[in-house]
């Protein structure tokens, strides 16, 4: 019969050891379900470490030795349990709860002030209206004006920490993140400057897609050809089939046909640019989750495919010939896939291997080499919107001192990105 592991104890007694050995044992049972239990489990066990630090008025090496006999009988580190305490009160939302989690984890005093900070604000965000994490930010950013995580926590607040979508004020996040970003904090060697070039990126791609599919859904209802159950469908569709999407090749041969019978219906161009613009940036199951925009901005075409492309292009010049017609004209369409089909399905004369898997080939090492951090795409400044500063009656402008760089550069975020490393633009 198996026994448990036993050890003398200088701080815990044996009843609290065996008491924490059965808390671990149960965190290790309910810790990956989102299992509610797991909160009043973990809050226990943090009920009895504040307990020991307050009796023993623990600092120095006697905390130590507590925190450590802690971690050796729950089985865990201490900031891997308060990370999942934290993480399932957010998904369950017990947002009451979290806070209480909050006060206790700032008397035990083992997680980070930032951490604690932007856990704060962001059960206060899901609790209701988010004027009060405004101003706890708020308050922050006025005794730390460098800290660039607390600007990232006010833009998430309608952003990140909105769950709905649509409800989502993506200005008032830019604001935000661009006024980090305009201080000179999104500095790619530490790790608030990449989570800041990341939600740059990540707000830049959400509204431009937001932007997009609205012109479209005003384009279907003017015409005629659906609403937003049918933009609802294209983007599913786009996602699993992509290119090949029946429903995407159906709404532009409506516009087509309607623009036949009723030629003051409008624009037809205008309508088909923008189900091509919207279909463009809608996510693909085969780019990996991301939209034909977001290969094509953020990473860049390599040297295989560059000229692989360029050859490409005089062939179907000198291939469509005397069949060139209208753009929307279907033969002319037809001849071009046809074109484009044999071209990319025949082998490459420098590699020796088809040209289509030449290309993407190439895109996986270049896709990986984004998601490692060695790619930063700044291109979002292309697109940074003319708005007027929300803010701008507000001064965060306080000298940037040697000492408030330091705090702001080496504080540990609670969520993480992938961005990082070498720099290049669009």
């Amino acid at each position: 019969m198996p026994t448990r592991r036993t050890w003398k104890t200088a701080c815990f007694s044996y009843k609290d050891v065996e008491e924490l050995k059965d808390l671990g044992d149960a965190f290790c049972r309910l810790g990956h379900g989102g299992d509610p239990r797991l909160i009043a489990v973990l809050e226990r066990a943090f009920v009895m470490l504040e307990e020991r630090l307050t009796a023993d008025d623990a600092a120095g090496k006697i905390r130590r030795t507590i925190i450590e006999e802690f971690n050796d009988a729950i089985g865990h580190d201490v900031d891997f349990v308060e990370d999942r305490l934290v993480d399932t009160c957010l998904d369950l939302g017990r947002c009451a709860a979290g806070l209480a989690a909050c006060d206790r984890l700032e008397r035990i005093g083992e997680r980070d002030a930032s951490d604690i900070l932007h856990d704060r604000a962001e059960f206060l965000a899901r609790l209701g209206p988010g004027e009060e994490a405004e101003r706890l930010l708020l308050g922050a950013l006025s005794r730390n004006p460098e800290d660039v995580w607390v600007y990232i926590a006010l833009g998430d607040l309608t952003f990140s920490y909105e769950p709905q979508k649509e409800h989502r004020d993506l200005v008032r996040a830019e604001t935000w993140f661009y006024r980090a970003y305009d201080r000179g904090l999104a500095d790619e060697k530490n790790r608030g400057g990449r989570i800041l070039l990341e939600r740059l990126r990540q707000a830049c791609i959400e509204r431009l897609r937001r932007e997009r599919e609205t012109r479209l859904l005003g384009a279907l209802g003017r015409w005629s050809v659906g609403g937003r159950e049918t933009l609802d469908d294209l983007r599913e569709d786009v996602r699993h089939s992509g290119i090949r999407s029946a429903l995407f090749h159906h709404v532009a041969a409506e516009f087509q046909r309607l623009a036949l019978r009723r030629p003051a219906q409008g624009d037809l161009k205008t309508a088909l640019r923008m189900l091509t613009e919207a279909f463009d940036i809608m996510p693909q199951d085969v780019f990996d989750g991301y939209s034909v925009f977001e290969t094509n901005e953020f990473f860049p075409t390599g040297e295989n495919e560059s000229r692989i492309r360029t050859e490409a292009s005089y062939v179907l010049k000198r291939g469509i010939g005397s069949f060139a017609g209208p753009d929307e004209d279907p033969r002319s369409i037809a001849r071009m896939a046809t074109l484009q089909g044999e071209f990319f399905d025949g082998r490459d004369a420098l590699t020796g291997k088809e040209r289509r898997r030449v290309i993407e080939d190439e895109r996986k090492k270049t896709r990986k080499s984004f998601e490692d951090g060695k790619l930063v795409w700044t291109g979002f400044l292309k697109y940074r919107p003319v708005i007027q500063d929300l803010f701008s009656a507000e001064d965060f402008s306080f000298p940037k001192t040697e000492r408030s760089r330091k705090s702001a550069s080496g504080l540990r975020p609670r969520q993480t990105g992938k961005s990082g490393g070498k720099k290049y633009s669009s």
